[in-house]
């Protein structure tokens, strides 16, 4: 069309194929890595009926790595989102807050519901609970991210209820 001078065609084309795939973007943050992440599950949670709350603040000049903090919020996610699809019991949700607390701290708080037995090794690791007795390689990621940052995590399984805690030195 463009070739061929179809100026008006073309343009037809284009305002309905972007009709077709716009969504609206919810502006979490203002750093787009982070904002993408969000976005992504916040769509998959939307299209699987799993409510969010999403409260993040992620700065754009911050010491800590946008990567390292996309990998924790994926692998966090990931792991809320994958919960909550199969859930048959409890209400679908995902909280999630994010944000730096002073100039040196930052901290992220999750939780999701669960209702299958949550198995941890004699070392403490949770075992994934999609690959039969392995470690889930997502909280390892996790976990080996807070030590970078001489942060602290914690994890508690009460009431159905599974929460992260995270607090990082910045």
């Amino acid at each position: 069309m463009l070739n061929q001078g179809n100026y008006e065609e073309l343009k037809e084309y284009l305002s309905q194929y972007e009709s077709s795939i716009s969504l609206q973007t919810k502006i979490y943050c203002r750093q787009p890595a982070v904002n993408a992440i969000l976005s992504h599950y916040d769509l998959l949670c939307e299209q699987d009926k799993i409510k969010t709350k999403f409260a993040v603040d992620f700065p754009t000049l911050s010491p800590i790595s946008s990567v390292d903090f996309c990998i924790v919020l994926g692998n966090l996610l990931e792991n809320a989102y994958l919960e909550c699809k199969t859930l048959q019991k409890y209400e679908k949700f995902i909280h999630l807050k994010a944000r730096q607390t002073s100039p040196g701290a930052f901290v992220l708080l999750i939780e999701n519901p669960y209702e299958h037995e949550i198995k941890k090794t004699d070392s403490g690791f949770f075992l994934s609970s999609r690959r039969k007795n392995c470690v889930g390689t997502g909280l390892k990621s996790v976990t080996a991210i807070c030590k970078k940052y001489d942060g602290h995590l914690s994890i508690e399984t009460d009431n159905h209820r599974f929460k992260v805690k995270m607090f990082l030195q910045c």
